[in-house]
């Protein structure tokens, strides 16, 4: 009878639990939407972006761009010599994880960086978006993404991790960006002539790190819509 009654009040207490959080862990929508909330306060910005980026087979010297936002979704990106960028990185606007755009459904929750995030799964709802499917790791408190698992309809695979920091006091914008992207197996590409021989680590898995550093935010100053144009891209 005794271990009946404890097993009544286990299953009580689990029961009690899980009811909890399923109350303090919102519809992926929701999640989305607080999320995009936070980014909506910003109209337009301008950083200077510091890269530094480890290709297999490639010298990459470090790299010195300056990016510009305007809402909703236009970037501009002015490079400093060699113009081999992490687009998608670097433009990551959350402005565009809307219910038009993609499926949501929550995944559950991970730690990053020490900090309980929602997992968010996204599914693009047309072929034509190049970002099909990702996982996103948001902060519940501060509602930022600190992590993206992003797997593009073109291209490679590529795991993002964010680090934020307060512009003005004001405004949590990204000031490190560290991505790894696994281009998979790569032993059926051929050797560029002169390049030496892949070893067998590199013919398993051709892996890339890029590490994007950003400095000297301007924030809701306004920016001409010239620097958009086409004529202004160089």
């Amino acid at each position: 009878m005794r271990n009946r009654l404890a097993g009544i009040v286990l299953i009580s207490l689990l029961a009690s639990h899980a009811a909890a959080h399923a109350q303090t862990t919102p519809p992926a929508n929701e999640i989305l939407r607080r999320v995009r909330g936070e980014f909506e306060r910003i109209d337009d910005y301008r950083a200077d972006v510091h890269i530094v980026a480890r290709i297999p087979r490639v010298n990459v010297p470090p790299m010195d761009a300056t990016v510009y936002y305007k809402k909703p979704d236009r970037f501009h990106i002015e490079a400093k010599g060699f113009a081999m960028l992490p687009r998608d990185a670097i433009s990551f606007n959350p402005m565009l994880f809307t219910e038009e755009m993609y499926d949501a459904v929550v995944q559950g929750e991970e730690i990053v960086d020490g900090i309980r995030c929602h997992k968010v799964k996204l599914l693009a709802k047309s072929d034509t978006l190049r970002l099909q499917r990702a996982m996103l790791f948001v902060d519940p408190t501060r509602w930022i993404v600190l992590r993206m698992a992003a797997d593009p309809a073109r291209g490679s695979s590529a795991d993002i991790r964010f680090t934020y920091a307060f512009i003005q006091n004001r405004w949590l914008l990204p000031s490190r960006v560290v991505i790894e992207i696994d281009a998979g197996p790569t032993a059926r590409l051929p050797n560029k002539p002169g390049a030496p021989a892949l070893g067998d680590d590199e013919k398993e898995s051709q892996h890339s790190r890029i590490v994007m550093t950003y400095t000297n935010y301007s924030v809701n100053k306004g920016i001409p819509d010239s620097v958009f144009s086409p004529e202004h891209s160089p």
